[in-house]
């Protein structure tokens, strides 16, 4: 909050939220989900951010809201650069590593099982449910040396 110059008395995100409201506006009316779509990739000046993945469009539709804005302060915090276009090998490579990292298994407090992922550049979580995945969420890390 600080880094993007916004307070609050209890340290809210709630309330840096409504400090860039216009803008996360603007930026929800300009990005909507692609029909059919399962997920997003999410770049920010020109680097993998991280990837929602759900099982049903439905499921995106509700929740892109949620996930603009939440990417979209991400995207705000970050002095503008001139980005470099991220190829599509790009991240079909970092989406595989997913596939490859540790993954830890827990039973969930609801339904199904949560799965804890972290890799050489990613953390994530899923949750799969009669060994179908629902959710999964991935973010880039790069690990430091």
């Amino acid at each position: 909050m600080g880094k993007m110059g916004s307070s609050s008395s209890s340290a809210a995100l709630q309330d840096m939220f409504k400090d860039y409201a216009e803008k996360l506006d603007g930026m929800l009316r300009s990005l909507s989900a692609p029909a059919g779509c399962h997920g997003a990739v999410f770049v920010i000046n020109g680097k993998i951010t991280g990837a929602d993945l759900f099982d049903r469009p439905a499921t995106v539709t509700k929740v892109w809201p949620k996930l603009i804005n939440g990417y979209a302060i991400d995207a705000l915090e970050e002095p503008e650069e001139k980005p470099n276009r991220v190829q599509g090998e790009s991240v079909t490579e970092w989406l595989k590593a997913a596939s490859l990292a540790k993954q830890e298994w827990f039973d969930s407090p609801g339904l199904g099982q949560d799965v804890r992922i972290e890799g050489e550049q990613l953390v994530g979580a899923a949750l799969v449910v009669e060994q179908q995945p629902v959710h999964l969420q991935l973010f880039r890390e790069e690990k430091k040396k």
